[in-house]
């Protein structure tokens, strides 16, 4: 019964952090038009880690485990991969197209399995059974389908330098993913999702001040704050937050499976906000992507 409670809470958890993950590159693209990639950074992670630290001071099982030891070098390690995931992939997104970085993106998902098979044998138990890896294949071509939607298939195949920055800040998020898996054995996701963004947001500072323009924030619109504020609030730390809760519950490699229908979710919202319609192609990529993560779901249920 508890393992049943344990796995409906990771699944309400990564359906939030899906449906707010989905609106990340959106927001990150409006901003640029406003920001530069540093000072985007910087008051977006200190957003997120502002109410994070705020809901650890009203909850008193995550004061508890605010001790030294979460205060330990070890937090610096998803602190700075954090960090370098965030900076690649934002110069990336300005540098590339949007239905680039999301694709490139969705292949965190390859790493962290891997990574995930080599280092848990928890996970490893579930990655190599058979039908695990047939929802695995049929979710990642079904983003592929859904996520070439009005792609430029020759700049695709030439691979520009956005592109490949976006897949380094892949390689440092699945890294990042990994190790937050680690500390969450003896943390909990609240504070420890509060300390690793405070401390990344203590390290974009002085990146903003030497690279960036952080007085930027009172030479725009008071609704591009607000729009800057909350995407931070929302999809850095809420959306984390979740995920480690969905990481914690279900495992880093069924979390980040199930996060490939995140374009998806993408085109749904583009469809209810903007009016734009999904093809017969589109919406078969879908139906196979939700069969093979429907085929996820259900391995990790029946073997965890």
């Amino acid at each position: 019964m508890r393992q049943r409670s344990r796995r409906f809470k990771g699944y309400v958890s990564i359906i939030g952090t899906i449906i707010l993950w989905s609106w990340a590159v959106i927001f990150i693209k409006i901003l640029s038009e406003y920001f530069d990639p540093v000072t985007q950074n910087f008051y977006r992670y200190s957003s997120a880690a502002f109410i994070l630290l705020l809901a650890c001071f009203f909850n008193n099982r995550s004061n508890r485990n605010m001790s030294i030891d979460n205060i330990s070098p070890r937090i610096l390690i998803p602190a700075l991969l954090v960090f370098s995931y965030q900076m690649f992939t934002v110069y990336g997104i300005y540098l590339t197209t949007p239905t680039i970085a999301s694709l490139i993106m969705r292949t965190n998902v390859i790493f962290i399995n891997i990574m995930s098979f080599i280092l848990f044998e928890e996970e490893r138990r579930i990655i190599r059974r058979r039908n695990f890896l047939l929802g695995l294949v049929l979710a990642f071509i079904g983003v592929i389908g859904i996520s070439l939607k009005g792609a430029n298939y020759g700049k695709l195949i030439s691979f520009d330098i956005g592109a490949l920055m976006v897949l380094l800040g892949t390689i440092f998020w699945a890294s990042y993913i990994i190790s937050i898996k680690i500390l969450l054995r003896r943390t909990e996701p609240l504070p420890l999702t509060a300390i690793v963004f405070s401390i990344a947001s203590i390290i974009f500072l002085p990146t903003t001040l030497f690279l960036g323009e952080i007085d930027k924030v009172i030479k725009v619109t008071l609704s591009i704050d607000l729009l800057l504020i909350g995407s931070g609030i929302l999809c850095v730390g809420i959306g984390n937050f979740i995920n480690y809760i969905a990481i914690k519950e279900l495992g880093a490699a069924t979390t980040s499976s199930l996060q490939l229908m995140i374009p998806l979710f993408t085109g749904i919202f583009s469809y209810i906000v903007i009016g734009e319609t999904l093809s017969q192609g589109e919406l078969l990529f879908g139906g196979l992507l939700l069969l093979g993560c429907g085929i996820i779901i259900r391995e990790t249920a029946l073997h965890q």
